[in-house]
């Protein structure tokens, strides 16, 4: 009925497509499941996004200083962490898929890398993370309040959310 990719007609009677900030189109899980089949392909993006989340948080524990098992000590916290856990579990992967991407934006900008940032803030916002992503934005704002250059800071975060809205604006204004 011309409605794709606008309006999901095919998901509880319809629903919104590509407004809708869990629109899994521009997913890799979207990819691997149309390979692999729903199941196999879910199974696998999962395992994908547990092993870029995990890499991602020992880069961003070695750019913080810490030693090679502190590092490994806090990426098994956080991989195993109920959180993750309980979602996976409860079929939940969008969350899973947008938070994987988290370790990497707080790396980059930690690197005050604004365009790296906001790559990595437009992948959590196209997995369906609009909720993880208004986390991170709390947390960039309190960590740029406790830098001793605030201002930069700010200015870091300012542009990653600004190039993450200009890679995303097909999705993320509607959203």
């Amino acid at each position: 009925y011309h409605q794709f990719p606008l309006w999901n007609p095919y998901i509880c009677g319809g629903t919104a497509a590509l407004g809708d900030p869990e629109f899994a189109l521009f997913t890799p899980s979207f990819l691997l499941q149309s390979i692999f089949g729903v199941e196999n392909g879910t199974g696998v993006a999962l395992s994908l996004g547990f092993i870029i989340t995990g890499v991602g948080m020992l880069f961003l524990a070695k750019r913080l200083g810490l030693e090679p098992f502190p590092a490994l000590v806090s990426t098994i916290i956080l991989l195993f962490s109920s959180s993750l856990m309980l979602k996976a579990t409860e079929g939940h992967t969008t969350i899973i898929f947008a938070f994987m991407w988290v370790p990497w934006a707080l790396w980059a900008w930690h690197r005050a890398k604004p365009l790296l940032c906001g790559i990595f803030l437009a992948f959590a916002l196209l997995q369906g993370g609009i909720y993880v992503l208004s986390y991170t934005a709390v947390t960039f704002a309190v960590l740029s309040l406790l830098s001793q250059k605030k201002i930069d800071a700010l200015k870091v975060s300012l542009y990653a959310f600004l190039w993450m809205a200009g890679l995303t604006s097909f999705q993320f204004i509607p959203s």
